[in-house]
């Protein structure tokens, strides 16, 4: 019986949380450089494979040993980014389809310790992935993209700060996030590590008994991706 419970919890936890509000029809605009700019700045182009997101969710409460932490991961992370005369002159626009995201690849979970040691049952795995595509979560059916646009701020040599917009089921977040970018050659190298509260993405983070088990609200990110300079003919079509 307590193997059960732990893999209908495992299913329902991490991404398992609802939304706030309905998903908005039609999001803050998010301000985009003009073509001029564009055709000016040298353009990169990141394809499937180029890239891999981590995104870790940890289990919280009193009960938190029932459950499970949870790696949600994708390398079918696709898009531009545009760079200027200097890093800070710099424009990205990223797109992750939601159908993409995979639940505790087991490659990624060890890589990242203890923490993650535990192994997580199949069916718990497949019962997270369906309820994180859900309506009532992630909303796969009606925005199939998770679409990542921002620029940089600020940079002290290869370190830069960058304001993000995510749009994610519709609902638009922004945030301030720190960075890591080289140009070698041809090639664009970024590491971001960053945390994000799951309130601030317009999702409620999973919880019962009166948050004795739950999902902690933060996530934390892992993002590595190689863009390779590209004509603007050869951008990808978002």
């Amino acid at each position: 019986m307590r193997h059960v419970f732990i893999v209908l919890i495992g299913a329902l936890c991490v991404v398992s949380c609802a939304r706030v509000s309905p998903p908005s029809a039609a999001p803050d605009e998010v301000v985009e450089p003009g073509m001029a700019w564009l055709a000016a700045a040298t353009a990169y182009t990141v394809s499937d494979g180029d890239a891999l997101l981590v995104v870790r969710a940890y289990r919280a409460g009193a009960m938190a040993s029932l459950g499970h932490n949870h790696v949600i991961s994708s390398d079918v992370v696709a898009g531009n980014i545009y760079v200027g005369s200097a890093y800070t002159d710099s424009w990205f626009d990223l797109i992750v389809p939601v159908s993409s995201l995979v639940v505790d690849d087991e490659r990624i979970r060890a890589h990242y310790g203890e923490d993650f040691s535990a192994p997580v049952p199949e069916d718990a795995k497949a019962g997270t992935k369906i309820n994180m595509q859900s309506e009532r979560v992630l909303d796969a059916t009606n925005w199939p993209l998770i679409r990542v646009r921002g620029f940089l701020a600020d940079c002290l040599g290869a370190a830069c700060t960058a304001h993000v917009a995510i749009d994610l089921g519709g609902t638009l977040s922004r945030h301030i996030i720190p960075l890591q970018m080289e140009q070698h050659d041809d090639r664009l190298l970024v590491r971001a590590r960053f945390n994000i509260l799951q309130s601030k993405l317009g999702l409620s983070p999973f919880s019962v008994m009166m948050g004795a088990l739950s999902v902690a609200d933060e996530l934390r990110f892992d993002l590595d991706l190689v863009a390779v300079a590209v004509t603007p003919d050869d951008l990808v079509d978002q």
